[in-house]
């Protein structure tokens, strides 16, 4: 990725003193010699050379420098001290702080003309000439082999990954111990870091399948994630004051590039600053897509709320059965109670009540669906960024039967973060409701490229994907998927091999399959599976019916157990 300049009207060559700067072809170089400088070091050698003999103040230089990025002094007085290295400055002589008011560059600038480039003779044409037929051929062979493969061809794969971070989980060093704000700081770094603009952000769920930040094989994160960087880090919570420390690693050797410590008056203050983020992107040299880390209209964060509010996301990461998501619920209850208008427990609380619909745990369907989108546009209302509230109202939406409409909110989340895999698994689920079955396998597949580690992500990827595959009459591939995931929290491959066998012909394993999936599913019935969803697509209702014979075919009975 090419690093965007600032917008300057000044000559393309500067010299002062030994040195010359090339600001169109990004170089600086000492009695002939190259200075290496980082990009943004560069630009600022750049911006202050142009305001030479004036003083530049320093959020001048932050903007121009770091367009759309927040970031704190320690970047720019970072960057230059890096300068001053780079320029043998160290007594200041050359870029002079001028306290409470900013830098100033002391030298005198002056503008060098285009150096002249003689015409070929005939040899050099020639060589010329070889070289743009070697150049045009190699870009016709680049744009063939991205026609033929589409966007996950191995040479966009390779683009990507150069591009590429994983946030492992952060160790949680409290006393007593407070797990779940290390879950809450590195969650909330992934998500952050994934809203940056190109990259590709493993999420936590991967990252945690292969250890935490005590123990990171960092070349197996490189093998197995294709992350070229990787953040660790710890949190510390003494009484109230939380203390977080964060490393940036190059995963190929396990060399540290960065490390810092941060220090908060509480997991409210953390929250409110989120500046983390914007010091890796800095690092990284990256910009970050619209308002990162805008803050939202809201009064002072509540540590106690927060708290209650972190403890509720730690639940709902780990959730397994009915009863962790009510106490959930209730976590994120006691942080509305302490702050009414907390963006992110009504976010949270949001969650819990499509999950409701999502796992089959109510009665009451259309409640927990009309209060989901209620809670959701109030999180909204306060932080229209918030991802949370996002996919808790994108979730509403689809399970009430309004597709469009959901994947309209989808669509806004995926702009925000596209590296947001349970968003993209969401996006699948829309296509699915919507009959637009070959599409939802597509989306499917990059769901679970985002987070291949994920084994509730897969699992429920992989559902989705193999009974789209049933309307399709594409049964072998469908059971080729199920197998995969047997295991899975809700053992729906059972439920795709029993229908899929049934449509082949197979009847004893096809009532194998079902005999087990009612095992794992106390309760599953046609016409509960028919009710539990409330798409009206014609496709999707016709698809579906499909599969709902080859599982009467397989033994699963039409109606009556309502047992959970």
């Amino acid at each position: 990725m090419g690093t965007a300049w600032p917008a300057r009207e000044g000559p393309p060559r500067l010299a002062f003193g030994r040195f010359v700067v090339d600001v169109d072809r990004a170089q600086v170089r000492r009695d002939g010699e190259p200075v290496a400088l980082r990009p943004k070091t560069f630009a600022l050698l750049v911006h202050l050379a142009d305001r030479g003999g004036t003083v530049v103040g320093k959020q001048e230089l932050m903007d121009a420098v770091w367009p759309g990025l927040v970031v704190t002094d320690d970047s720019l007085t970072q960057a230059i001290s890096e300068l001053r290295g780079a320029l043998d400055d160290r007594e200041q002589r050359l870029i002079k702080t001028v306290p409470k008011r900013g830098y100033l560059f002391d030298a005198a600038v002056r503008p060098l003309p285009e150096p002249t480039v003689a015409a070929p003779g005939p040899r050099q044409w020639r060589w010329w000439v070889a070289w743009a037929a070697l150049v045009l051929a190699g870009a016709a062979v680049f744009g063939i082999a991205r026609l033929r493969s589409g966007s996950d061809a191995p040479i966009g794969k390779a683009l990507v990954e150069s591009r590429s971070l994983a946030v492992m989980p952060f160790t949680d060093l409290s006393e007593p111990p407070a797990p779940h704000l290390a879950l809450a700081v590195d969650t909330g770094l992934s998500t952050d870091l994934g809203r940056l603009a190109d990259i590709r952000v493993t999420p936590r769920g991967s990252a945690a399948a292969l250890g935490s930040s005590t123990s990171v094989d960092f070349k197996r994160v490189a093998r197995e994630l294709g992350a070229r960087h990787v953040v660790t880090g710890t949190v510390r919570r003494d009484g109230e004051r939380l203390q977080v420390t964060a490393q940036l690693v190059r995963a190929d050797d396990g060399s540290l590039l960065w490390a810092d410590r941060f220090e908060y008056a509480s997991a409210a203050d953390w929250l409110e600053q989120r500046d983390i983020s914007a010091r890796i992107a800095n690092l990284l040299d990256l910009r970050m897509r619209d308002s990162l880390l805008q803050k939202a209209h809201k009064t002072p964060q509540s540590s106690q709320a927060v708290d209650h509010w972190a403890r509720g996301v730690y639940i709902m990461l780990t959730l397994r059965t009915r009863d962790e998501l009510q106490q959930a619920r209730r976590e994120f209850q006691a942080a509305l109670a302490l702050q009414p208008d907390s963006s992110h427990a009504l976010a949270g609380l949001a969650l819990t009540h499509t999950s409701m619909v999502l796992y089959r745990w109510t009665d009451q369907r259309q409640l927990e669906l009309d209060t989901a989108e209620r809670l959701a546009r109030q999180a909204l209302a306060a932080d229209p960024h918030s991802q949370d509230a996002l996919m808790a109202l994108a979730r509403a939406l689809m399970f009430d039967g309004r597709i469009a409409d959901a994947m309209a909110v989808t669509r806004q989340h995926l702009n925000l973060n596209p590296n947001h895999a349970r968003a993209n698994g969401d996006l699948a689920a829309q296509y699915y409701f919507s009959g637009r079955w070959e599409d939802a396998l597509r989306q499917a597949d990059v769901a679970i490229r985002l987070s291949p580690l994920d084994r509730a992500h897969v699992a429920g990827c992989q559902v989705l994907a193999s009974t789209a595959l049933i309307p399709l009459k594409r049964y072998d591939e469908a059971i080729a998927r199920a197998r995969l995931i047997l295991d899975g929290p809700r053992a729906g491959g059972y439920g795709v091999i029993a229908s899929a066998e049934a449509w082949r012909g197979n009847l004893d394993a096809a009532q194998a399959a079902a005999a087990e999936w009612l095992r794992r599913q106390p309760g599953i019935t046609i016409e509960r599976m028919r009710s539990s969803r409330g798409s009206k697509e014609p496709v999707y209702l016709a698809g579906m019916e499909h599969h709902y014979e080859g599982l009467r075919r397989a033994g699963v009975l039409e109606g009556k157990p309502t047992t959970r």
